[in-house]
């Protein structure tokens, strides 16, 4: 079983991202922690849980989501590397979670100890200053997201998880579009057939493939309507 001093370097030397954060972190609070894998669907943690954990996302995508008035679980904002998981809660002392989490893709994080991270930022001045601006940042987009969800279409919020994807072929299944959305699958369904038929996607064998041009298309609809 290797040392938790060669973990630690493997760890740094696998996930770049990690080094600005844990800098002042002590030796003995990072053994702590413990990184860990998600496939892309699994379920990280769900609102209404006790926090036991604060994650650093390594690589890849996590969707925070929370539930809609018709009880469809709704996008709130997507969390990409570098950037954290939980930490709003565990900031604000607040003892069961608001929102749920998933790997939106295949993703590692490092799962740090709730009382590992409360005294971390307790004694580093630069982290907690990290935080505080990943966690507005956070709340900005979700607050926009929350606001203009209300009010679109589901052609248009679909439209707008598209152009996020970006050219290539989306390999996300029907199901995991419409959590997306905050939509049910009839929904984006009909949403995907009417965006067939105004060019702005193609279909390939049950997936969507959006060229360059149609990304262009797509970008530029979406600019339209706001």
């Amino acid at each position: 079983m290797e040392s938790l001093d060669i973990r630690n370097r493997k760890l740094m030397e696998k996930y770049p991202v990690i080094r600005e954060w844990i800098r002042n972190l002590p030796v003995e609070q990072l053994n702590l922690c413990r990184p860990v894998e998600y496939e892309r669907g699994d379920i990280i943690f769900r609102r209404g849980w006790e926090i036991r954990y604060v994650y650093l996302v390594l690589r890849g995508s996590v969707i925070i989501s929370s539930s809609n008035i018709n009880g469809n679980e709704m996008c709130v904002v997507f969390v990409q590397e570098g950037s954290t998981v939980g930490e709003m809660e565990a900031m604000l002392n607040i003892h069961n979670l608001i929102y749920s989490a998933k790997a939106f893709t295949a993703c590692a994080l490092l799962e740090v100890p709730l009382h590992v991270f409360r005294n971390w930022i307790r004694s580093d001045r630069i982290i907690s200053e990290k935080l505080a601006m990943v966690l507005a940042e956070k709340l900005y987009r979700a607050s926009a997201s929350t606001v203009q969800y209300q009010y679109m279409s589901a052609d248009r919020r679909l439209k707008m998880l598209l152009a996020q994807h970006g050219q290539g072929r989306i390999s996300d299944t029907r199901e995991e579009l419409a959590e997306a959305c905050g939509v049910s699958v009839r929904t984006i369904n009909r949403a995907v057939t009417a965006l067939k038929e105004e060019g702005l996607i193609t279909v390939e064998r049950g997936k969507i493939v959006i060229q360059q041009e149609q990304l262009e298309q797509l970008t530029a609809n979406i600019l339209e309507e706001v």
